[in-house]
Parts: structure tokens; sequence; C-alpha cells
């Protein structure tokens, strides 16, 4: 038994004191090495690629064969070099029919940006010439970029049947949506929309790959290096054991960093080229297609009686995800922020996630939160205007407390509640909501407002 057993260890004390980042010394000195800055490995090529100009087309033809002539020029690849096995697997859309599966590189472009070739050179200013080279004949397709427009019936279709990403709409609720409704004596209703946004961290997406026979090693920015591992195990067609992903420091993620084709192609050319590749995103490329937050159009009804208890929360989101990756994850927590935070017995969300053709849509830090928040709070401080009682009492009367939402708990006693709970009796481990907009309120010197409609100060 080794001496020191019975010794008191040192405890280390982190609240209230001043903690070094593990990191801080090699991000502060520059020795912190980030995927762009993979350099080392020998006869590196670099990457460019070529991007659709079309919101929705179908390539007619392709010829890479001046790229291909171009000295430096390693390797070209189209649609015709990616692997058969699909990048995103279809669904079936909401009528039934079977979704387009989405390859590597695919004859029939979504969005403007989307991938149509990729180039692999001795230095970036030949493969942005050899981009220059490549001649494509397009055939423009209808396309739609609003989600709602998208899920009317006649709407130009995305990938192929109805744009309804899933073969139904999210739906859960708690109570009785009806009864809450009839036992109302004021009903509000109203729609909020937000726009797309895109989290542009400071540092762009690289990718660095490489080949050594049928072993593949890619150095990227990834919060999930076992998810992109097995993603090119399965693109390529390669067992797990053999693919292997490392991730560098990271510049700046916020839930977005990863989830593009960047990885993959990179190796793709790789392997195309017999030699490492190194390619990523110009500023421009990630702000324009390094996946956005959704856009959505939301629609809330509320019941409520005159003196301001609510009776029912109704809610609808429309999410639009682009052409790819659906939202589902991003749809279930935006209606779990419009149907937990303020108590009722009877709530309901229903979203629908759209193909569309405007860019892809993914993970961005919060994601559903602040679509969600922005309309329910904004929704709230309209019923408050029209009951006339101030807005942080409506908050404070009505907002969740620790013990959860009024009602029965419905997920068997044995089971883990749902990330995102929508039943009642469940309570919260912590909930200082109350507390929270009494500091608030105290901060910023908040008083309640005179009722009735208020004037816009002009700016001079």
């Amino acid at each position: 038994m080794p001496k020191d057993t019975d010794q008191k260890q040192p405890i280390l004390r982190v609240v209230g004191h001043s903690v070094t980042r593990v990191d801080a010394q090699a991000k502060i000195s520059g020795a912190a090495e980030f995927s762009a800055d993979r350099l080392s490995a020998k006869n590196l090529l670099h990457g460019k690629t070529l991007r659709s100009p079309h919101a929705h087309a179908e390539i007619i033809s392709i010829d890479t064969s001046k790229a291909e002539a171009l000295p430096g020029v390693h390797a070209v690849v189209t649609y015709r070099d990616a692997p058969e096995i699909p990048f995103e697997a279809g669904d079936e859309s909401g009528s039934g029919e079977p979704v387009a599966p989405v390859y590597l590189l695919n004859k029939t472009l979504r969005h403007v940006g989307d991938e149509v070739a990729a180039v692999a050179a001795d230095t970036e200013e030949i493969a942005e010439a050899a981009l220059r080279l490549i001649q494509v004949e397009y055939r423009s397709l209808p396309f739609v970029l609003n989600e709602e427009r998208a899920l009317e019936i006649n709407a130009p279709s995305v990938r192929g049947g109805s744009n309804l990403a899933g073969k139904e709409p999210i739906e859960f609720s708690r109570g009785d949506i009806d009864r809450g409704m009839k036992e109302a004596e004021l009903i509000v209703e109203q729609t909020y929309r937000t726009q797309s946004t895109s989290p542009l961290a400071l540092e762009p997406r690289y990718a660095v790959a490489s080949w050594q026979g049928d072993r593949l090693t890619v150095w990227k920015a990834s919060r999930n290096v076992y998810g992109d591992r097995d993603k090119l195990a399965k693109i390529f067609s390669l067992p797990q054991d053999r693919v292997r992903v490392i991730a560098a420091y990271l510049g700046g993620g916020f839930g977005s960093k990863d989830e593009t084709r960047l990885g993959p192609i990179t190796a793709l050319l790789a392997r195309q080229a017999a030699r490492p590749v190194r390619m990523g995103y110009t500023r421009e490329e990630e702000l324009g297609y390094g996946k956005w937050r959704h856009a959505t159009t939301t629609r809330i009804r509320m019941g409520l009686k005159r003196d301001g208890t609510i009776t029912a929360i109704d809610t609808a989101s429309a999410l639009n995800t682009g052409p790819y990756a659906p939202g589902y994850g991003v749809a279930s927590r935006l209606g779990h922020g419009l149907t937990y935070l303020y108590s009722c017995p009877n709530a309901r969300f229903v979203g629908k996630v759209a193909y569309t053709n405007s860019p892809v849509a993914g993970s961005y830090r919060g994601l559903g939160a602040p679509q969600a928040h922005f309309a329910l709070e904004s929704f709230v401080d309209e019923v408050a205007e029209k009951l006339r009682i101030d807005p942080l009492e409506f908050r404070l009367r009505h907002c969740v407390r620790p013990e959860g939402q009024p009602g029965a708990r419905v997920t068997p006693i044995e089971s883990l509640i749902p990330a995102q709970p929508i039943e009642g009796g469940v309570p919260f481990s912590s909930n200082l909501l109350t507390e929270c907009l009494r500091e608030g309120a105290k901060r910023i010197g908040w008083k309640p407002r005179p009722a009735g409609p208020r004037k816009r100060r002009r700016q001079r």
C-alpha cells in the first residue's frame, strides 16, 4: 500500500479564485496550432472549391480537362468522382415519397454555394486559376427560399416530394389545449419572424487530409471527432479503426464549427492526388455557407382570463433548414422554449422543418432558444399591454416555479425525463428565475410603465 494513502489531499478551490486556463500559455505565446496551421506535411497540396451560382440547378455537362492540364494541378473531383455512399441519407417526405439522398458531390445543386467541384494544386493561386477553367453547363430549376412558402402544396420541390422534413410535424403537448381556449375570456394571437444569422467565428474552417494506403487521417476543427470519424468511415467504406480525426485548437466554434462537407471533400482530393491536401473556407465562404442559424416563422396563440391568468398556450413554428441537414433537434428545443417558461396547464407546440433552397442551416449556440424567446417575450409584452398589466409583474406572476409545470408526469418513473420536457409534475433542480427578474429590474432601475399606448421618442 502506498505510504501517502492516509494523507489528506490538497483541496482545489475554484469558486471565488482566479484560475489560469490550461491552454492560456499556448495561445498567448502563439504555440497553439489551429487547423489552418497544419503545414508540416510533406508534399502538401492546396484545395479550392467551385460553388454553384444558382439556388437550384442540374449539371448538364461539366468539362474539367483544361483545369486538369494546368501545370501544378494534381486532382480535380466532381460528382462523377464522389463515393456512392450518401453523405446524408434520404428519409421519407411529408407526402410519404422518398427524399433524394445527398452525396458528397451532387449532379443536382440545391443552394447558391453548393459544391460543384474541387481542385488540389501546388498553391492556392494555381487552384483558384484551375477553378476558372472548369466549364459547367447548368439547367436552372424552380427554387424556394422561404420556409412558409416551401410548405405550400404547389411549392417547388427541393429534395423530391414534399418539402416537409420527416414524415410528419414535430408535435408535443400537455393538458387539453381546446379546453384551455374555451375557458379563456381573451385570446391573443401574433406572428413573429427571425432571420438567418451566421456564427462567423474568428477562425474559418480548415481541414488537412492524408492517406497512408487505406488509412485516412484528417486534421480539422471539430467538437465531435468521433462523429466525424464515423461519417468519414461511412463515406469511404472504411472500418472505423482505419480513420483518425485529430482536432486542433478551436478558434471559435459556437456549435457550428463542423457539419459541413469540408473534411470529406478534402479527403477525396487527397485520395485522388495521392498526396496530403489542405483546404479551408475564405471569409466569404464562411459567412455564406458555414451553416446558418435557422430562420423561423412562429405563431403564438394564448388564452387568458381578464385577471391575467393563462389558460392555454398554443404555438407553431416553421423552420428554414436549407436543402440538407434536417433541424429536428433545433425544432424540439424551440418548442420547449415556447411552452415551458410560463406556467400553464394546457400547452402545445407544432414544429415543421422545411427544406428550402437557402444555404444550409445547422447547430448554433443556444440552438432554437433565441428564435423561441424572441417570439415569446415579444408576445408577453403585447399581452401585458392588452391587459394593462406591467410586463414585469406579468412575468413574476406566471414564470415557471421550482415545482415545474402543473399537471401529472407522463414519463414512466423508471425512465429519464426528456432533455426538453413539456409535461407537468417535473420539478426543477434549480430555478431562480423570479430572483433574476427582480434583480434585473433593480439594476436597470425598472419602474412600472404607465398604462396605455406609448409614443416613441424621435431620434435627433
